[in-house]
Order: structure tokens, then C-alpha cells, then sequence
């Protein structure tokens, strides 16, 4: 009973001595519990009169620290121009500001508020996508002798093919073919995240087997068509789809970014780009900070993503046969809109692209 009692005791004490650190923080909050808030350049309208006074506003009302965005909302431009000297000016005032009131500092990890890339990331460094052209072939009973020119899949400059192939299958109108379900968000083509919130992955679905190619009578052909995409192909009876597949930008750029800095998408599936991108504005604010940096210039952030699904990267065969342990590249067809094998066997190779 003793025992009980002092033990009572105690964790009453602590429960007392507990609510009256609770209520001194509560009162004078740590560094540590102190809110942020975000801190827009709105079209580089900003002066080091203006830096000086929001910041200390900020740190007279307990605020802990910015997220700074220099952000495009159709209001007219400041006199500065986004990263030009004055502006890069400006951001060391601002950092050293920061650091001479206690306050932590946050940038945007690119232009505008959404997205990492910028004018700096070329479309050979963009975020990449599969692109498909297609052409039908009817061979006959006795098959035919074919030769045509296949149009290129994008128009981009960038664009690099990536295979080739031949898949049986009658002559479809696309409207008809069999949608494999919320096959934009399974293939990493989709636009808006939002699109996405139903996922629809069903185990006991079944595509129609007159539309379901059999896996082993895909033909490659890659190795047959020339560098100006004309190709020719004995091929055997029965109908046939030319499937010409590469890659390229996907076109998505930054957003709302300042008018001189709009750029793409960098590819996020690829240590080059991110690197390139990494040195030309993560590092390079860094740099400007110089010793003010450290221990106020603490992280950067994505602020939302916007940017679209991306599917494909100069280094993505390589990469899936050592994450996945086979070869991406005969399931090509299925980022056509094809059913392969069956629309399980399909499923089970979009679920290895996420």
C-alpha cells in the first residue's frame, strides 16, 4: 500500500512539475514550436528597405522562420529582375537579415512555387515521356511485303527512339480498343494529380481476349528501320499494328514563374539533370549566402507537385532491369494502350513503372 502510494505521489509531482513547463513554453514558445510563414517576392517587387521590415515584423511576432518564393501573379514586374545582380543582391541581404534576427530561412526548389527546373534545363535534361506513332497493316492470308516511312512520334528536336514493334491485332478504331482502367495514372501520363484519387486496380478484371495480344508474337523490328524511319518487313498473314516508341520532353514547365525564367521541367529520374539543376539554383543562392548560410539557410522545398507524371529517362532500361530483374522493353507496347498476355499480366508491369 506504501509502495502505491509514494508512487502516486511522484506521478502526481511530475504531472505538476510537466503543466508548468507545458504553460512557461506555451507562453514563450521555443525556437524549435515557433510557426513559419511563407514570404513572397510577388514579380521581384522587393527592396532592401522592405526585406529589412517584413523580417522584423516577423521576429517581433514570434514567427521562427520564411519560405521565400519569388512568384509570377500578373501584378507588374518589380525594377529588379529575377536572378539578375540586384536580385541575387538582395537575396544575401535578405539571408543575412534573417540570420541577425534568429529567424530560419527556406527557398523554393526552383521558379515559381511548383516543380525543380527552370531556363537552365534543356529539353534533353527535361522531364521525360513515352511517345507512341502507329500505322496498321493488313497482310493477307499469304502475308505481304512491306515498306513505308514511320512518322516520328514527336515533333521535339530532342526526341530518341526506342524501339520498334510489331503487335497482331485487327484493324480498331481507338475509341473501341479496351481502356485498361486509370490507365493515365498507371502508364505516369497524367497531368493532374487530383485526376487520380479513385485508383482502379482489380485482380478479377478481364480485358476482351480478342483484344489481348499474345506476349510471343510481338516481333521487334527496332534493328530494321533506318535513322530516317523507313523500314521494311515481310510480314506474315494477318493484320498487324507498326508501333513506333521513344521518348522526349514532356513540355510541362515551372509554374507561375517570372516571364525571363520560365523553363522545364528537369528530369527527375535522372542524378544529371538534377544535378545541373542542383548547380545552377539550389547551390548557387547557397553560394550567395556565403557564411550567413549556415544555421539560418537551413532547407529547400517543393511547394506542390504540378508538374504531371513523368515515365521514361535516358537510363531507364538499365535502371528497371536492376530494380524490377527483367528488361522493360518488350512491355513497350502496353504504354500504347495494348493489353499483353492478359490485363493481369498487363497490370503487373504498370504496377512495376510506379
Amino acid at each position: 500500500m506504501l509502495r502505491r502510494v509514494l508512487v502516486f505521489i511522484f506521478l502526481a509531482a511530475f504531472a505538476c512539475g510537466a503543466g508548468a513547463g507545458l504553460e512557461a513554453d506555451f507562453k514563450n514558445p521555443p525556437a524549435s514550436a515557433r510557426p513559419w510563414v511563407y514570404w513572397f517576392w510577388v514579380n521581384s517587387n522587393v527592396t532592401r528597405e522592405g526585406i529589412t521590415a517584413d523580417l522584423e515584423a516577423m521576429q517581433r511576432v514570434g514567427i521562427g522562420g520564411v519560405l521565400l518564393m519569388d512568384v509570377n501573379q500578373g501584378v507588374p514586374e518589380g525594377k529588379i529582375k529575377f536572378m539578375d545582380a540586384e536580385w541575387q543582391a538582395m537575396f544575401a541581404w535578405s539571408v543575412k537579415e534573417a540570420k541577425r534576427l534568429g529567424l530560419e530561412y527556406n527557398f523554393n526548389d526552383g521558379v515559381g512555387w511548383n516543380g525543380t527546373g527552370g531556363p537552365w534545363i534543356t529539353p534533353e535534361l527535361a522531364q521525360q515521356r513515352i511517345f507512341t506513332s502507329e500505322v496498321h497493316i493488313q497482310a493477307g492470308e499469304k502475308g505481304t511485303n512491306w515498306s513505308a516511312t514511320l512518322a516520328s512520334p514527336s515533333t521535339n528536336r530532342e526526341y530518341k527512339d526506342i524501339a520498334v514493334f510489331a503487335v497482331p491485332e485487327r484493324v480498331m478504331d481507338a475509341t473501341n480498343r479496351f481502356q485498361i482502367p486509370d490507365f493515365k495514372f498507371k502508364a505516369l501520363t497524367w497531368d493532374k494529380l487530383a485526376e487520380n484519387r479513385h485508383l482502379k486496380r482489380n485482380p478479377t478484371d478481364a480485358a476482351p481476349a480478342e483484344q489481348c495480344i499474345p506476349f510471343k508474337k510481338i516481333v521487334n523490328l527496332t534493328t530494321r528501320m533506318k535513322p530516317d524511319g523507313s523500314l521494311s518487313w515481310d510480314a506474315p498473314a494477318g493484320d498487324w499494328t507498326i508501333l513506333r516508341i521513344g521518348h522526349a520532353w514532356s513540355g510541362r514547365k515551372v509554374a507561375p514563374a517570372l516571364p525571363d525564367h520560365t523553363g522545364p521541367e528537369c528530369d527527375k529520374l535522372s542524378k544529371a539533370a538534377l544535378n545541373v539543376h542542383f548547380r545552377a539554383y539550389n547551390k548557387h543562392l547557397v553560394d550567395l549566402a556565403g557564411p550567413d548560410a549556415k544555421g539560418t539557410l537551413i532547407t529547400t522545398h517543393i511547394d506542390s507537385w504540378e508538374a504531371g507524371g513523368q515515365n521514361w529517362t535516358p537510363a531507364m532500361r538499365d535502371e528497371f532491369k536492376k530494380r524490377r530483374g527483367y528488361d522493360p522493353l518488350p512491355y513497350l507496347p502496353i504504354l500504347a494502350g495494348r493489353v499483353l498476355g492478359d490485363l493481369q499480366f498487363t497490370e503487373r508491369f504498370l504496377f512495376d513503372l510506379l
